[in-house]
């Protein structure tokens, strides 16, 4: 079995189980792993992307309680976005999913009345990247 060679391995050995964790239900192990991921590569959208989903699964989980948490989620998927290449005509599939995660994110916000005038912009950015993902 062949070791972790590289700093770029790692960082897709921790994102992966991170990953793995959160589909099995454990976001108490994955969240380490994602943070530490994040922290080994700041420049890459996964494990931001991931943290969003994460923490905006948690405070699904609390009934619309943690309000950190649906903050949390927001930025870390704004992150995403920004280093995925935010709203470009050449936004990648990583972008995509940002968008749109973070359209679910800024629904839950405005339930809660969370949300600030001033984001009304990126929200209808978010709704665009909804319909690019249900078109692929």
């Amino acid at each position: 079995m062949r070791g972790l060679d590289s700093k770029q391995d790692f960082f897709e050995a921790l994102v992966l189980l991170g990953r793995m964790e959160m589909e099995a239900g454990y976001s108490d192990k994955a969240l380490p792993l994602l943070l530490r991921a994040a922290k080994s590569d700041s420049r890459s959208p996964e494990p931001f992307l991931c943290l969003g989903h994460l923490y905006f699964q948690r405070w699904k989980a609390q009934v619309g309680g943690g309000e950190s948490d649906l903050d949390k989620a927001r930025r870390c998927l704004q992150k995403a976005l920004s280093l995925s290449g935010g709203a470009g005509t050449d936004a990648g599939e990583e972008a995509v999913r940002a968008g749109a995660a973070l359209s679910d994110v800024y629904k839950a916000q405005v339930g809660q009345g969370l949300r600030t005038p001033s984001e009304a912009k990126t929200v209808k950015c978010c709704f665009r990247y909804r319909v690019l993902l249900k078109a692929t």
